[in-house]
């Protein structure tokens, strides 16, 4: 006979108990303890069983995305080498040894019988201390030590000049164009740390003692080739090598976006500049001396601007900068700028000259012509390795914090040149911030013109030859 225990035989127990825990049955019964307290290991066990499953479903689907958006990328970078290729083929050679001497990469041989013609060279670079690569170009009178740098406008290269007289104003200023791709850009490493101003304008100042070591190392060979030196020439050379901080001098020249860098490698000159003054450890330290900074259609920070002030195209771009937004900002620009130039170029420059994009509304017709000859192949060579990435970074950065004040730029002249007729940007708003800047800075206003007003020719000559001034 068998006894009941809590109205259930041993067979309903022991088909209980064998039941499989997956049992509704199982999970609403439970299972006593020996102190008649009710168990939720069960139910427990199942929970995590589920989260199991759920968290490699999900780490599985995230391989999948991860997967094809590798894919796409391969895709797309493949187009774009094949694409550029098409235009020009890019020669790339890296020099065995740490880092490009002034003395053996920059600086040419000396030959009185081709001084006029040399104007402008091949693309060079030098290896930072980081391991990264910074290429340069340099136009006009290459063996002048007063140095102008150039910094390009938002998705250009070290190509961005102007097409006619660029080389002839810088022979005749016995200046030196030295054009800088950024991060990203051109045939530069891009940086894998987080880009900022400040960190590129760094970049600028190794390049510069790299540059002006190479003309103090050529001025040592020519002293000691002369062998009948008296003691007054030697003195006069000695002083001259002492005044190597006064004589070794650059200027800075951006347009657009890179106005905003050369306002930050002014200002990073100026801090260096002042720590030797102050600090002792300094005092062996050649450091290059920025005489004057010169923005055209500079980008300003506009963060310090009240947003009301702002263009449409600003303000537009205020939106997307946000985080959530920036994705569609990148399929903006990719679809905008990206795919036109190298796919459909002549679509790109048709449409500009169709009007159908208001920035360049109010161009005149003969700079706007001059820079759509040359543009399509700066643009091509400026995003060939890494597309819309280092342009919408440095979008982002116009509207975050700069890591410095321009009103702190008290020792350099800063000279704004914008036009009057600017769709992009204002005219007020570079007002407002040229007004905060102290004595000599300026602005100068091209009445009737957009933001191409610098192709014409002699604007940029005028330009040009205010910067030089500047020079001792």
């Amino acid at each position: 006979m068998c006894v009941v225990d809590n109205k259930k035989t041993p067979c309903q127990k022991k088909q209980m108990t064998s039941t499989s825990f997956y049992s509704p049955y199982y999970i609403s019964v439970g299972v006593h303890n020996n102190k008649g307290i009710r168990s939720s290991f069960p139910l427990v066990k199942r929970v995590l069983y589920l989260a199991k499953i759920s968290s490699l479903s999900l780490i599985s689907i995230y391989a999948i995305y991860r997967f094809l958006h590798l894919v796409v990328h391969m895709f797309r970078r493949r187009i774009i080498f094949r694409l550029a290729r098409e235009k020009q083929k890019l020669k790339r050679i890296r020099p065995d040894r740490d880092r490009v001497t002034a003395t053996q990469e920059t600086i040419p041989k000396h030959n009185d019988e081709d001084d006029a013609s040399v104007v402008s060279s091949s693309t060079k670079g030098i290896l930072l201390k980081d391991g990264r690569w910074l290429a340069y170009s340099e136009y006009g009178a290459l063996r002048s030590n007063r140095i102008v740098l150039v910094f390009h406008s938002l998705g250009s290269c070290r190509l961005e000049k102007h097409p006619t007289i660029h080389e002839s104003v810088a022979v005749q200023s016995n200046i030196r164009f030295v054009h800088v791709d950024r991060p990203g850009y051109g045939q530069s490493d891009a940086c894998t740390d987080r880009r900022s101003l400040l960190s590129f304008a760094s970049d600028v100042h190794e390049l510069l003692n790299v540059l002006f070591e190479g003309f103090s190392t050529m001025r040592s060979t020519v002293w000691n080739h002369q062998q009948q030196m008296d003691d007054g020439m030697l003195a006069m050379a000695m002083n001259m090598d002492e005044e190597y901080d006064v004589r070794c001098e650059f200027a800075c020249l951006g347009m657009d976006v890179g106005a905003a860098f050369a306002m930050a490698t002014a200002y990073y000159n100026q801090t260096l500049l002042s720590q030797k003054s102050e600090d002792a450890s300094f005092v062996r330290r050649k450091i290059p001396r920025c005489v004057a900074c010169t923005c055209i259609s500079a980008q300003l920070p506009y963060r310090l601007l009240d947003i009301h002030h702002f263009s449409p195209h600003l303000r537009d771009l205020s939106l997307l900068t946000r985080r959530l937004l920036v994705p569609m900002l990148k399929v903006f620009m990719y679809f905008d700028l990206v795919q036109p130039v190298f796919k459909e170029p002549e679509t790109y420059t048709k449409k500009i000259r169709k009007d159908e994009n208001q920035m360049y509304k109010e161009e005149r017709p003969e700079d706007l012509e001059r820079y759509l000859s040359s543009c399509v192949q700066a643009l091509r060579e400026g995003m060939n390795l890494f597309g819309i990435r280092e342009p919408t970074r440095e979008i982002k950065m116009m509207f975050e914090e700069w890591g410095f004040n321009i009103s702190d730029l008290k020792q350099i002249p800063v000279t704004f040149y914008h036009g009057e007729l600017s769709q992009r940007i204002p005219i007020s708003l570079v007002q407002q911030i040229a007004s905060t800047l102290p004595h000599p800075s300026k602005l100068c206003s091209i009445p009737k013109a957009g933001d191409l007003f610098w192709m014409d020719e002699q604007i940029f000559s005028s330009i040009i030859d205010k910067l030089v001034t500047c020079f001792s």
